[in-house]
């Protein structure tokens, strides 16, 4: 599964800290504008 699909399921199960922790355990020059979205 792609990180970005498992951030979606996450959301929809409320668990807002795994996405956070997902998204910033990647490189600031390794993560996509998407990504970014959704940390935002």
């Amino acid at each position: 599964m792609e990180l970005l699909e498992q951030c979606q399921k996450w959301f929809e199960h409320g668990e807002h800290k795994k996405i956070i922790d997902a998204l910033e355990a990647i490189a600031d020059e390794d993560r996509t504008a998407d990504m970014d979205m959704e940390l935002a």
